[in-house]
């Protein structure tokens, strides 16, 4: 299990000002969802962590 420590120099992303993303940013994760389900088993692997764990309902 990786802890890590908070940092006292304040995030100036904009996220981390308000606890949302931007329409933009979410457009852009959602990108990225999308083509990890639908670009095959080769590219989730290779963007996935070595110990990720997923679960599924």
């Amino acid at each position: 299990m990786t802890v890590s420590a908070q940092t006292s120099t304040p995030m100036g992303h904009s996220a981390h000002k308000t606890g949302t993303l931007s329409p933009r940013e979410q457009g852009v994760l959602w990108d990225m969802e999308e083509h990890f389900w639908t670009s095959g088993a080769d590219n989730a692997r290779a963007t996935t962590a070595n110990n990720a764990v997923m679960i599924f309902p």
